[in-house]
């Protein structure tokens, strides 16, 4: 089992502002910058998500050592050109403050903050995000976004550009996904329903 702390697509927001951030903080944490909030973001540097981190701290003590601790970012609001938006380049810094904290995995996704967003929807979309803060920050992390099936998380895995692969949109079209795909490598150790078993060597 592990735990996720949902930094992204905002959710951050509602603890920071029981934590009393300012109006400032909420803006760079929430991602929707303007270029004054631009402005305090360099001015603040690593302590822009100071917040961010305190909560990452507190639930890494809190939950027992041996389990792992993953965080959800937004890695990109998708304005990486224009002066607004959390960018990927603060996302791999960011990414490196909460290893420092002691998070073991980044679950790398996108958007989502703000409505204005427009994300390149397509296959493996978000795997450069998640690809490029492994390499750059150092710290493992989970690809998510437009993995179809079984096929794809093995290319990413085994290509180095993740350490963990999350499917959700395919489970929901194949819910015997990994059932199946156990039963086809000859995976013993897989846990089945009794219900179950019966069609174990159905493929």
């Amino acid at each position: 089992r592990h735990y996720t702390e949902h930094s992204g697509r905002g959710w951050l927001t509602p603890a920071a502002q029981a934590l009393g951030a300012t109006e400032s903080q909420l803006e760079v944490i929430g991602g929707w910058r303007s270029k004054s909030s631009r402005s305090y973001m360099r001015t603040v540097g690593p302590k822009m998500h100071l917040i961010q981190a305190e909560v990452a701290r507190a639930v890494r003590a809190a939950w027992p050592q041996d389990k792992p601790l993953f965080v959800r970012l937004s890695a990109t609001d998708w304005f990486d050109d224009e002066p607004r938006g959390f960018t990927v380049d603060e996302a791999v810094e960011v990414s490196r403050w909460l290893a420092q904290e002691g998070v073991d995995v980044i679950d790398v996704s996108s958007a989502g903050n703000v409505p204005e967003s427009r994300p390149q929807y397509g296959r493996m979309y978000q795997v450069p995000f998640a690809e490029r803060i492994r390499f750059e920050a150092e710290v493992p992390v989970m690809a998510v976004g437009g993995i179809q099936g079984l096929d794809h998380a093995h290319t990413i895995v085994a290509a180095g550009r993740a350490d963990l692969c999350a499917i959700a949109r395919g489970f929901l079209a194949d819910p015997y996904m990994v059932q199946r795909e156990a039963v086809r490598r000859g995976v013993e150790g897989h846990a089945l329903p009794p219900q179950y078993l019966a069609a174990k060597t159905v493929r």
